[in-house]
Protein backbone atom coordinates (compact mmCIF):
# COMPACT_ATOMS: atom_id res chain seq x y z
CA UNK A 1 0.00 0.00 0.00
CA UNK A 2 2.85 2.21 0.81
CA UNK A 3 4.25 2.55 -2.91
CA UNK A 4 0.82 3.27 -4.18
CA UNK A 5 0.20 6.20 -2.22
CA UNK A 6 3.64 7.00 -2.85
CA UNK A 7 3.07 7.02 -6.64
CA UNK A 8 -0.48 8.58 -6.48
CA UNK A 9 1.22 10.95 -4.27
CA UNK A 10 3.39 12.14 -7.02
CA UNK A 11 0.93 12.20 -9.82
CA UNK A 12 -1.14 14.63 -7.44
CA UNK A 13 1.59 16.57 -6.70
CA UNK A 14 2.26 16.94 -10.83
CA UNK A 15 -1.19 18.15 -11.04
CA UNK A 16 -0.19 20.97 -8.55
CA UNK A 17 3.08 21.77 -10.36
CA UNK A 18 0.96 21.86 -13.51
CA UNK A 19 -1.43 24.56 -12.02
CA UNK A 20 1.65 26.50 -10.69
CA UNK A 21 2.88 26.44 -14.26
CA UNK A 22 6.09 24.71 -13.13
CA UNK A 23 5.71 22.13 -16.51
CA UNK A 24 7.66 19.99 -14.20
CA UNK A 25 7.39 16.21 -15.53
CA UNK A 26 7.74 13.28 -13.69
CA UNK A 27 10.62 10.72 -14.78
CA UNK A 28 8.82 7.78 -16.71
CA UNK A 29 10.29 5.34 -13.83
CA UNK A 30 7.31 7.06 -11.49
CA UNK A 31 4.72 6.87 -13.80
CA UNK A 32 5.87 2.57 -14.61
CA UNK A 33 5.34 2.60 -10.68
CA UNK A 34 2.24 4.03 -10.75
CA UNK A 35 0.73 2.08 -13.18
CA UNK A 36 2.58 -1.43 -11.41
CA UNK A 37 0.56 -0.68 -8.03
CA UNK A 38 -2.62 0.66 -9.36
CA UNK A 39 -5.19 -1.15 -7.43
CA UNK A 40 -7.25 -1.57 -11.15
CA UNK A 41 -7.13 -1.53 -14.75
CA UNK A 42 -9.22 1.44 -14.59
CA UNK A 43 -6.92 3.72 -12.05
CA UNK A 44 -3.65 2.08 -14.39
CA UNK A 45 -5.25 3.42 -17.15
CA UNK A 46 -5.14 6.95 -15.51
CA UNK A 47 -1.56 6.15 -14.88
CA UNK A 48 -0.78 5.46 -18.18
CA UNK A 49 -2.85 8.65 -19.33
CA UNK A 50 -0.81 10.67 -17.30
CA UNK A 51 2.48 9.05 -18.76
CA UNK A 52 1.33 9.99 -22.08
CA UNK A 53 0.37 13.72 -20.98
CA UNK A 54 3.80 13.83 -19.80
CA UNK A 55 4.84 13.26 -23.49
CA UNK A 56 6.09 9.77 -22.82
CA UNK A 57 5.31 6.52 -25.26
CA UNK A 58 6.18 3.96 -22.77
CA UNK A 59 8.71 1.10 -22.39
CA UNK A 60 8.11 -2.53 -22.43
CA UNK A 61 7.79 -2.31 -18.63
CA UNK A 62 4.79 0.28 -19.20
CA UNK A 63 3.14 -2.61 -21.40
CA UNK A 64 3.76 -5.27 -19.22
CA UNK A 65 2.03 -3.26 -16.14
CA UNK A 66 -1.03 -2.71 -18.18
CA UNK A 67 -0.98 -6.37 -19.17
CA UNK A 68 -1.12 -7.42 -15.74
CA UNK A 69 -3.12 -4.89 -14.62
CA UNK A 70 -5.56 -6.55 -17.03
CA UNK A 71 -5.15 -10.07 -16.83
CA UNK A 72 -5.74 -8.82 -12.75
CA UNK A 73 -9.00 -7.47 -13.40
CA UNK A 74 -10.65 -10.41 -14.85
CA UNK A 75 -12.20 -11.15 -11.43
CA UNK A 76 -14.12 -8.13 -11.30
CA UNK A 77 -15.05 -8.38 -14.90
CA UNK A 78 -16.90 -11.53 -13.86
CA UNK A 79 -18.46 -9.80 -11.92
CA UNK A 80 -19.35 -6.87 -14.14
CA UNK A 81 -20.65 -8.10 -17.63
CA UNK A 82 -20.80 -5.01 -19.19
CA UNK A 83 -17.23 -4.20 -18.87
CA UNK A 84 -14.82 -4.45 -21.68
CA UNK A 85 -13.69 -8.14 -22.22
CA UNK A 86 -10.38 -9.50 -21.04
CA UNK A 87 -9.25 -10.51 -24.59
CA UNK A 88 -9.82 -7.20 -26.14
CA UNK A 89 -8.25 -5.39 -23.17
CA UNK A 90 -4.63 -7.61 -23.84
CA UNK A 91 -5.07 -7.67 -27.28
CA UNK A 92 -5.63 -3.69 -27.60
CA UNK A 93 -2.52 -3.28 -25.35
CA UNK A 94 -0.32 -5.90 -27.42
CA UNK A 95 -1.53 -3.89 -30.72
CA UNK A 96 -0.97 -0.73 -29.02
CA UNK A 97 2.67 -1.90 -27.96
CA UNK A 98 3.21 -3.06 -31.80
CA UNK A 99 1.97 0.30 -32.92
CA UNK A 100 4.82 1.81 -30.26
CA UNK A 101 7.44 -0.21 -31.71
CA UNK A 102 7.88 -1.96 -28.46
CA UNK A 103 8.99 -5.18 -28.04
CA UNK A 104 7.36 -8.12 -26.18
CA UNK A 105 9.47 -9.55 -23.85
CA UNK A 106 9.89 -13.04 -21.82
CA UNK A 107 7.79 -11.00 -18.83
CA UNK A 108 4.83 -10.03 -21.47
CA UNK A 109 4.43 -13.79 -22.84
CA UNK A 110 4.46 -14.98 -18.81
CA UNK A 111 1.24 -12.14 -18.26
CA UNK A 112 -0.54 -13.79 -21.04
CA UNK A 113 0.45 -17.67 -20.11
CA UNK A 114 -0.45 -16.83 -16.52
CA UNK A 115 -4.13 -15.80 -17.85
CA UNK A 116 -4.47 -19.33 -19.23
CA UNK A 117 -3.49 -20.94 -16.42
CA UNK A 118 -5.73 -18.92 -14.44
CA UNK A 119 -8.37 -21.30 -16.10
CA UNK A 120 -10.14 -18.88 -18.30
CA UNK A 121 -9.95 -21.24 -20.71
CA UNK A 122 -12.40 -18.93 -22.88
CA UNK A 123 -10.62 -15.49 -22.57
CA UNK A 124 -7.18 -16.73 -22.73
CA UNK A 125 -7.68 -19.12 -26.12
CA UNK A 126 -9.19 -16.28 -28.04
CA UNK A 127 -5.77 -14.84 -27.79
CA UNK A 128 -4.40 -17.86 -30.24
CA UNK A 129 -5.30 -18.18 -33.53
CA UNK A 130 -5.34 -21.86 -32.69
CA UNK A 131 -8.54 -21.52 -30.65
CA UNK A 132 -9.31 -24.60 -28.08
CA UNK A 133 -8.07 -25.18 -24.45
CA UNK A 134 -6.34 -23.20 -22.32
CA UNK A 135 -2.88 -25.12 -22.50
CA UNK A 136 -2.59 -24.83 -26.71
CA UNK A 137 -3.34 -21.11 -26.35
CA UNK A 138 -0.93 -21.12 -23.92
CA UNK A 139 1.52 -23.58 -26.05
CA UNK A 140 1.17 -21.23 -28.88
CA UNK A 141 2.43 -18.21 -26.85
CA UNK A 142 5.10 -20.03 -26.13
CA UNK A 143 5.77 -21.10 -29.96
CA UNK A 144 5.75 -17.31 -30.49
CA UNK A 145 8.10 -16.69 -27.98
CA UNK A 146 10.53 -18.95 -29.93
CA UNK A 147 9.58 -17.38 -33.01
CA UNK A 148 10.90 -14.05 -32.07
CA UNK A 149 14.02 -15.55 -30.08
CA UNK A 150 12.28 -14.80 -26.70
CA UNK A 151 13.99 -17.20 -24.35
CA UNK A 152 11.61 -18.42 -21.81
CA UNK A 153 12.32 -18.61 -18.06
CA UNK A 154 11.50 -20.83 -15.18
CA UNK A 155 8.27 -18.96 -14.50
CA UNK A 156 7.26 -19.63 -18.21
CA UNK A 157 7.99 -23.05 -17.87
CA UNK A 158 6.49 -23.79 -14.44
CA UNK A 159 3.30 -21.48 -15.68
CA UNK A 160 3.34 -24.06 -19.02
CA UNK A 161 3.47 -27.28 -16.71
CA UNK A 162 1.36 -26.45 -14.00
CA UNK A 163 -1.46 -26.19 -16.85
CA UNK A 164 -0.60 -29.00 -18.79
CA UNK A 165 -0.49 -30.92 -15.22
CA UNK A 166 -4.16 -29.13 -14.48
CA UNK A 167 -5.40 -30.88 -17.99
CA UNK A 168 -3.94 -34.16 -17.36
CA UNK A 169 -1.75 -33.90 -20.39
CA UNK A 170 1.21 -35.38 -17.87
CA UNK A 171 2.97 -36.56 -21.14
CA UNK A 172 3.44 -32.75 -22.85
CA UNK A 173 4.12 -31.50 -18.49
CA UNK A 174 7.09 -33.99 -18.65
CA UNK A 175 8.36 -33.16 -22.18
CA UNK A 176 8.15 -29.75 -21.31
CA UNK A 177 10.64 -30.27 -18.15
CA UNK A 178 13.25 -32.34 -19.87
CA UNK A 179 13.13 -29.76 -22.27
CA UNK A 180 13.43 -27.16 -19.38
CA UNK A 181 16.82 -29.06 -17.93
CA UNK A 182 18.72 -29.44 -21.31
CA UNK A 183 18.70 -25.93 -21.78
Amino acid sequence: RGLRDVAWRLLEERATMEQLRLNATLPLKVHNMAITVAPSFLEAGAAFAALRADGYKGDVYTFNSLLHSAAQSAKAMDENPGEVGLTPRLRGILSLMKKEGIRPDTVTFNVLIAACVRGRQDRAADLSSSGGSASQAALTLFQDMARRGIEPDGVTYGLLIRLLVQEGDDDSAMSLYYDMISR
